[in-house]
Formats: C-alpha cells, sequence, structure tokens
C-alpha cells in the first residue's frame, strides 16, 4: 500500500474526527426511552447511565439480566466512536482510516435502529443517527479521493 495523502484526504480526516469527537459527546444525551420500573412511566438514558446498569440488582439483591443487558449496549454504543476516533487520529498514510469509519458507521446505525428501536430513539442517538450516516458518507469520500489519487 503506497503512503499517499494529499489535501483533499486531509480534510475528509479533519471532518471525521470532528464527527466521531461530536458522537463521543453525544453519549451524554438523551440515548433511549425505557420504563425501568414497569409502571409506564418513561425515562431518558445516556450512555453514561446506561454503563451505570452492569451488573444491576433490584432491591432484593437478585441480578436483573434485562438492565444489565442495557449496560453492555451503552459499552457498544460508547466503543464504537472510540475505535473510529482513534483509527482517525493514529493512521496519517493508509486507507485503513476509511475502511473502519465506514465499518463503524454502518454498525453505529444498525445499533441504533435494531437495539434502540425508532419507537425509543432520544434525541442524542437520533443526533448520532445523523452523524453516523454523515461520517459513513465521508469515509467513502475519502476512500474515493485516495483511490483518485493513486492512479
Amino acid at each position: 500500500m503506497q503512503k499517499i495523502q494529499n489535501s483533499a484526504t486531509k480534510k475528509i480526516r479533519v471532518v471525521q474526527i470532528v464527527a466521531f469527537l461530536i458522537q463521543i459527546l453525544l453519549t451524554t444525551q438523551p440515548y433511549m426511552r425505557i420504563d425501568i420500573v414497569g409502571d409506564g412511566n418513561y425515562t431518558y438514558m445516556s450512555v453514561l447511565k446506561m454503563l451505570s446498569l452492569i451488573g444491576a440488582h433490584n432491591d432484593d439483591g437478585k441480578y436483573m439480566a434485562a438492565l444489565s443487558n442495557i449496560g453492555l449496549w451503552g459499552l457498544l454504543f460508547m466503543a464504537l466512536p472510540v475505535i473510529a476516533l482513534g483509527f482517525q487520529l493514529f493512521d496519517f498514510n493508509y486507507n485503513l482510516k476509511n475502511v473502519v469509519g465506514f465499518i463503524v458507521s454502518a454498525g453505529g446505525i444498525l445499533a441504533i435502529l435494531y437495539l434502540i428501536g425508532p419507537a425509543f430513539i432520544g434525541s442524542g442517538s437520533l443526533f448520532a443517527l445523523i452523524i453516523y450516516i454523515f461520517t459513513a458518507f465521508m469515509s467513502v469520500m475519502g476512500m474515493m479521493a485516495r483511490a483518485i489519487r493513486t492512479k
């Protein structure tokens, strides 16, 4: 693989870095609507609140598997933009940052739509979904900019 970086790929890389930083920031916003107690009162949870539910127990000390699974979803929602940001920050010359950016964006879109569901999407996950679509497009543009430059 040739090490080629031109002004177009640098600009695309900077835009993707900013987008994935915004993704990480959006994990503090309301991400999903959930009825924790089961009485019909819904509340919004951020990804950080989801992470606090890992290993959740109720008042009797019994392990609550459903809430703990939501905590594991929080790990996924936090890990996806962090992994993509790491590749964007440290892969200067190769096209791997764009491939990983596209895979992470597609995975983030699928995770939000299938794990949370359209009926329970919060404002943070809605903006994250829009930014994932944008970063997927930018990753494809980065791949094309590199392919055009190498010919």
